[in-house]
């Protein structure tokens, strides 16, 4: 299992280089939205089966997210404006898209070495929301992404 907070280490080591390649600013991207992925599918698996990774179901949950419907489903969530999850769910398709584009479009990479690392701020200001629910919450946000028709 990968250690979001290793994850952000080395998009902040790839992004921070003394004028980093291309290459490195989208590896950078790359990983910080797989670091920001795995601490979802990490909360998810937590409040779901809270016996840890000692329980086979652990697993099963935290491997069950899916990319698309984790961003839909933040964005159900986003709409309600008293939500906390508001101005993550922004920020996670944004990081979504960013990664697309930096894994898979072959055209030049857009971004600066300053777009990455405010890119990187960002995220792990919206990663402390995370940190900072309460349990109800992180359980209501694990429901909601992994079983889409459940309602509030």
């Amino acid at each position: 299992m990968s250690n979001y907070k290793q994850l952000l280490v080395v998009a902040v080591d790839l992004a921070s280089s003394n004028n980093p390649s291309e290459a490195a600013l989208r590896r950078s991207i790359s990983t910080l939205y797989y670091a920001v992925f795995h601490r979802l599918m990490q909360l998810c698996a937590d409040a779901l089966v809270p016996e840890g990774q000692e329980n086979p179901a652990w697993e099963r949950v935290y491997r069950s997210l899916n990319h698309a419907q984790t961003n839909d489903q933040l964005k159900k969530m986003g709409k309600n404006g008293s939500s906390p999850f508001k101005t993550f769910s922004q920020k996670f398709e944004t990081l979504q898209i960013a990664r697309v584009l930096a894994d898979y479009v072959p055209l030049q990479f857009p971004k600066t070495q300053g777009d990455v690392l405010l890119q990187i701020r960002e995220n792990i200001l919206e990663l402390e929301i995370l940190e900072n629910l309460t349990q109800p919450q992180r359980l209501a946000l694990a429901v909601h992404i992994l079983i889409p028709g459940a309602k509030r």
